[in-house]
């Protein structure tokens, strides 16, 4: 490559995102121990046979499916970032902004709820209000109005959506998760 070589651009995709599978192809067997500075799936070297090539295709798309479901990435106003849905709070929306809040603080995102919804829709997220999409995970209780969250914040359940919001939760205490 031109402008950086491949050990620099493992670098600068492991600085956005620790979960991208990087697999080395190249006729440089020196450089093969740098690999593990990035955690690098494999360094195949070349020539490399068409068998080898589809284990090594089948064995990264495997690594994808494992690692692919827990997390889903943002665009922040430094760039993207990938963030663990386990590390979710809840999001709440805020005019045309959605904070989300983790375990670790605050992040802001342009976007609106009923989009970021329609993306966790599968990962036990519901939402309990207009404003709030909280992770089941995270519900430690309710009481009154309120869910308890593991945090020890309390969110307003809206009346309307008490009823699902219960159904969903004890789905996924019951084990849908």
């Amino acid at each position: 490559m031109s402008e950086m070589d491949g050990m620099a651009a493992a670098r600068r995709i492991r600085e956005r995102d620790d979960k991208v599978v990087i697999v080395f192809i190249t006729a440089a067997p020196q450089y093969a121990i740098s690999g593990y500075e990035v955690r690098a799936l494999s360094y195949l070297l070349k020539p490399l046979p068409w068998f080898a090539f589809s284990q090594e295709l089948k064995k990264s798309i495997d690594m994808v499916r494992r690692n692919g479901d827990d997390s889903m990435l943002i665009e922040t106003g430094n760039g993207q970032m990938r963030l663990n849905l386990a590390d979710i709070l809840y999001l709440e929306s805020i005019r045309h902004t959605i904070v989300i809040h983790t375990l670790e603080g605050k992040l802001s995102i342009n976007g609106t709820l009923k989009d970021v919804e329609a993306k966790l829709a599968d990962h036990h997220f519901f939402r309990s209000n207009s404003c709030y999409l909280v992770n089941l995970k995270h519900v430690t209780g309710v009481a009154d109005q309120d869910c308890i969250m593991s945090n020890g914040e309390q969110l307003r359940v809206s009346r309307p959506r008490k009823k699902a919001f219960m159904a969903a939760l004890t789905d996924y205490m019951g084990g849908g998760r």
